[in-house]
């Protein structure tokens, strides 16, 4: 659709990586793109830092082994998750002092929760928590724990997984996070699988709570690549947050929904 009625003239060329690209992302205000390409090594699964002013590589940051898979900066701007093949995921913050960024908080295979590939991540509007997202049909939410939890890993930075986790009928290949609570003051959470199926959860003080699945004549017919929320909001007459989410899938389309809670 984009290259049927619109124009995208190239304006830069980055070069850096080893290999083709996978992942990109951006901050909320645009000024930094993150950027990942496919790697079968540590040495190639680099996250790399663009200033879009200049469009000069600032920053590689190091945590994987394998493919990111995704990266999201989350809503306040200082931090920057990233998950991979290797199935963990790196938490990279911004240090104020000197505005350099490092790695706060990551998971490995004795803590991580998840066991196969990690396909995609989110954060909740406040930045509270994040979501992920893997072939192990699991949705982990992770919350930052205010005060130091006894035996709880070094490497998770005081970060823990909320449990109960959910388990879903296939892969997990796509999570968002509406960006605001709904109307009864849920977090609400878009769930795509490999099989095209689109749920809907809310989340609240440790309890899930599945609230709608797409009709078949509305779900993908296969893999959901991508799912995400558009930040605008409108209510109902019943004064329900009204909610638009766009879906991309393998099976070439992508879909727009509007969804009410």
């Amino acid at each position: 659709m984009l290259l049927q009625n619109t124009l995208w003239p190239e304006v830069h060329k980055l070069y850096g990586h080893g290999y083709e690209v996978f992942c990109v992302a951006s901050n909320k205000d645009g000024t930094i793109l993150a950027s990942a390409c496919k790697a079968s090594k540590q040495e190639h699964a680099s996250v790399f830092l663009w200033d879009t002013s200049t469009w000069k590589n600032t920053t590689q940051l190091n945590g994987h082994s394998l493919t990111v898979t995704q990266m999201t900066f989350s809503p306040c701007g200082k931090h920057l998750l990233s998950v991979s093949r290797d199935r963990t995921w790196s938490l990279f913050s911004l240090r104020e002092t000197d505005q350099s960024w490092y790695r706060e908080a990551y998971s490995d295979k004795t803590n991580g929760i998840h066991s196969r590939i990690i396909w995609t991540c989110a954060w909740t509007h406040d930045s509270k928590y994040f979501a992920t997202g893997s072939r192990d049909k699991k949705v982990v939410m992770w919350e930052k724990q205010n005060s130091f939890v006894e035996d709880k890993p070094l490497s998770l930075g005081g970060w823990t997984a909320v449990t109960p986790t959910v388990n879903l009928e296939d892969s997990v290949t796509a999570v968002d996070v509406a960006p605001t609570l709904t109307s009864d003051q849920f977090y609400l959470l878009a769930v795509g699988l490999e099989n095209g199926t689109i749920h809907f959860y809310k989340f609240r003080d440790c309890v899930w709570t599945l609230t709608n699945t797409l009709d078949n004549v509305y779900n993908h017919h296969l893999t959901v690549s991508r799912l995400r929320f558009n930040s605008k909001l409108k209510t109902d007459v019943s004064d329900n947050c009204c909610f638009r989410l766009a879906s991309c899938s393998a099976d070439n389309t992508v879909r727009i929904y509007n969804i009410s809670f």
